[in-house]
């Protein structure tokens, strides 16, 4: 049977009433549609295309509650760090108005105060045409290792691609938007698959810089002394020897600290011919 779209403006959940606005996308699985939360902030409304993807959408939701839980956990007084990295799942439901199909309200409020300000990694060079400088592209990367510290510990694989990484570009934020695909188990993610997800971010972040991801190889910039340094750490975490995230954060950025100041650097990018 063919999904319904939402032609709702409104959707009611189970404790509030939601404003429906533009479909952003779809996949096979579910949809997307940006919503307004009760306090006003930014989020987006997944719901499954068809009541048998329920199941995916509700361990999306449990995935989501553990994260939450576990940064609130083990590091509640720096937790703002990692909140900015997934979103917070706010409501989680079966709307029978819409055919008994599973809905998430998930809020974006931590990453952002419009849903604009938020790019898909991968668009920078294939929409926008820039690749990001080196001091740029250590946040991007930074930031992915400091999330992969947090899921791989919790047990959590993390889906890495260009377009389900997004940027805040003023903020410095690096979120992973979908977590449909992630699984969960009730150890910690195992090292084969924690030294894949390494190298995948560090391939994402090559990519941004306009180098080779396979290669590990990016473009020269005389503007910034150490470059070859920077590669050769790159190198390494695309090698897919580098044995855990923590591990990965604490070298980088013990390697970028001896190569560049430490202080806060605005989104800088070169235009690609």
């Amino acid at each position: 049977m063919k999904p319904k779209p939402l032609t709702t403006q409104l959707l009611q959940g189970p404790t509030t009433e939601y404003v429906v606005g533009e479909r952003l996308g779809q996949t096979e699985v579910f949809s997307l549609y940006a919503c307004t939360l009760p306090d006003g902030g930014p989020g987006i409304l997944k719901i499954a295309r068809q009541k048998a993807n329920n199941g995916t959408l509700d361990r999306e939701a449990f995935i989501l509650q553990t994260l939450l839980h576990g940064v609130n956990t083990i590091d509640p007084e720096n937790n703002f760090q990692y909140l900015c990295s997934f979103p917070v799942l706010h409501e989680n439901f079966i709307s029978e108005e819409q055919d008994g199909r599973r809905v998430l309200i998930l809020d974006f409020s931590k990453m952002c105060e419009q849903l604009s300000e938020l790019t898909p990694l991968g668009h920078l060079l294939s929409r926008e045409h820039i690749r990001v400088d080196p001091k740029t592209s250590v946040w991007i990367l930074g930031k992915q290792l400091k999330l992969l510290t947090l899921t791989h510990m919790l047990g959590v694989t993390c889906n890495l691609t260009p377009d389900n990484v997004l940027i805040h570009r003023d903020r410095h934020y690096v979120s992973v938007f979908d977590w449909s695909s992630s699984q969960i188990t009730t150890n910690v993610v195992d090292e084969e698959r924690a030294q894949l997800e390494i190298k995948t971010a560090a391939q994402l972040t090559i990519a941004a810089l306009g180098g080779d991801s396979k290669t590990g190889i990016i473009p020269a910039d005389d503007q910034y002394l150490g470059s070859e340094t920077y590669q050769a750490t790159l190198q390494t975490m695309v090698s897919g020897k580098t044995p855990n995230a923590m591990t990965a954060h604490e070298q980088f950025y013990a390697m970028v600290h001896k190569l560049w100041p430490s202080k806060f650097h605005p989104f800088a990018a070169y235009a690609v011919k």
